[in-house]
């Protein structure tokens, strides 16, 4: 599917396409969230409504595509260089923030931990061009996230059992 994110109504198209995903497929598998444009003029020759719209589909598009991508998305950490072409770890943190939240963000987004790609890349597609595997309705790609879905499905089953009673009271008589 794609996005119209150049129009007046770029966030309603945004939660109303996600959730025709979620509604059709009931999962996400694949973002490729690469709004932007340029517009190629002197700053002050730049008229403000341009910018401003230029600025609004290439920041706010991409956080609101992503933010509604999460949503149903899950992922894990793979090692790539995508984290050394985007994030700048020269920086130390001040000693007042050691050990803070900045910090612990440096250590989730490690530069050599993570799940090898190429492995993940094979096991999808032996995945995919096997009909009988369960994996092909929800596939859970590296270690560190098997926790946090073990997590949601401890609190889903809570929430499930604490329902129970309520749901056997309201069948009719």
């Amino acid at each position: 599917m794609v996005l119209n994110l150049s129009s007046q109504t770029r966030c309603q198209e945004i939660k109303s396409t996600f959730a025709k995903i979620k509604e059709t497929f009931g999962r996400l598998d694949v973002v490729y969230n690469y709004a932007g444009y340029g517009i190629l003029v002197v700053a002050e020759a730049t008229l403000n409504d341009l910018a401003r719209d230029m600025f609004e589909v290439n920041f706010w598009g991409l956080v609101n595509v992503t933010k509604k991508a999460v949503g149903i998305l899950a992922f894990g950490n793979f090692k790539t260089n995508a984290l050394q072409t985007i994030l700048n770890f020269d920086f130390k943190s001040l000693p007042a923030y050691e050990g803070g939240a900045v910090d612990r963000m440096r250590g989730a987004f490690s530069l050599t931990a993570g799940a090898d790609p190429a492995k993940a890349a094979r096991e999808m597609y032996s995945i995919a061009n096997d009909p009988g595997s369960l994996s092909r309705v929800r596939l859970f790609l590296g270690a560190d996230i098997i926790p946090l879905v073990k997590g949601q499905i401890k609190q889903l089953q809570e929430v499930t059992d604490a329902s129970e009673p309520l749901a056997a009271m309201l069948n009719s008589d």
